[in-house]
């Protein structure tokens, strides 16, 4: 615990330390952010005073110990993921391209988390087409694990999860991920606001997470170039759409070209 502890606190510092000098520590910001570390830490102190106090058996003990260790992980993951969502809403750039198979990293993205749907007992059919991609594969990694990790979360026992791949049939030079799930979905109000930083639909309190996945899902596609959209009813389930350009070496090659020859002129007119 005291481990757990140490890290998280060190996490905290520096959340704080890179959010003070950024726009993002808005009134707002604070506020969602005051609100969703007050739980973990009320939970925490609570726990902490009992033990504290003693005349607990052994398994209560333990559990109260465990109770603060997973509150503690969960306060600490949460600020990861905000010095994660502040990195990328300062990144303008997508840097260490390379070409790696998407197939094959969507395939190893489901495995990772097979021991959630597993556990559930639900389907997971994936259905890829071969594609060599050009971009930065770890960080696309995060949008897949984010997605898919949604679908298992909000699908219920026995449920399905279809993952396709494929190119858009209506833009040749876009590729499509599709994310469905027959699970509990949204209703339009959360539909249309599920990408915005700390929001959680009523469902979401049902089954934890802070609200951030979502809006580093978003923040990543758009730096790729994508979008990403998003369709679910009530009782039926949930589509994610992910679109990402397509993109290859030597087009970037000579992107880099370009701009450097217009940096060079514009600096020549000075």
């Amino acid at each position: 615990i005291r481990d757990s502890m140490d890290i998280m606190c060190e996490d905290f510092n520096r959340m704080v330390q890179e959010l003070g000098s950024t726009e993002t520590m808005k009134n707002d910001f604070i506020a969602n952010v005051s609100h969703e570390i007050r739980t973990p830490l009320t939970v925490m102190n609570s726990y902490a005073s009992a033990l504290a106090r003693g005349g607990l058996s052994e398994a209560e003990q333990r559990e109260y110990a465990a109770t603060i260790a997973a509150a503690s992980e969960s306060l600490s993951t949460m600020v990861s993921n905000i010095l994660r969502l502040n990195k990328l809403e300062n990144q303008e750039i997508i840097t260490d391209k390379k070409e790696f198979s998407l197939d094959e990293e969507l395939r190893r993205c489901v495995l990772q988390l097979q021991s959630q749907w597993g556990a559930k007992n639900q389907e997971v059919i994936p259905e890829l087409c071969e594609l060599n991609y050009y971009s930065n594969s770890e960080m696309l990694k995060q949008v897949w694990l984010n997605v898919i990790g949604n679908a298992i979360k909000y699908t219920q026992d026995g449920g399905t999860i279809e993952i396709r791949l494929d190119i858009n049939p209506k833009n040749s030079n876009e590729i499509r991920v599709r994310v469905t799930d027959n699970g509990i979905g949204m209703d339009k109000a959360t539909t249309e606001r599920i990408f915005e930083k700390f929001y959680q639909g009523d469902s979401s309190h049902a089954t934890g997470g802070n609200g951030l996945g979502l809006a580093m899902v978003k923040r990543i596609v758009e730096l790729c170039g994508g979008r990403i959209r998003v369709k679910s009813e009530l009782n039926k389930g949930t589509q994610f759409t992910v679109y990402l350009p397509i993109e290859n070496k030597e087009n970037e090659k000579e992107d880099k070209k370009k701009k450097s020859l217009n940096t060079v002129n514009t600096a020549g007119l000075k």
